[in-house]
């Protein structure tokens, strides 16, 4: 992502529960390649002051959500 020029705080990877990261964190851009997790996310709490972002793949193509990235 650096060499990207994608500017970050923290990266966190295989946490067991992303609602509480975001929640404790208090998150304002999330993303995530699972669709079925943004989604799920979306119906919550979190999604009133954090923008649940999906990163756009070949699989998730079915998902719905208000922001994607596109890689």
């Amino acid at each position: 992502m650096k060499e990207s020029g994608i500017v970050f705080d923290k990266i966190f990877i295989n946490q067991p529960n992303k609602y509480n990261v975001i929640k404790d964190l208090n998150l304002t851009r999330y993303f995530d390649d699972q669709g079925q997790l943004i989604e799920r996310l979306m119906k919550t709490d979190v999604a009133d002051f954090c923008e649940l972002t999906l990163i756009d793949v070949p699989y998730n193509q079915k998902f719905s959500c208000h922001s994607r990235f596109y890689v």
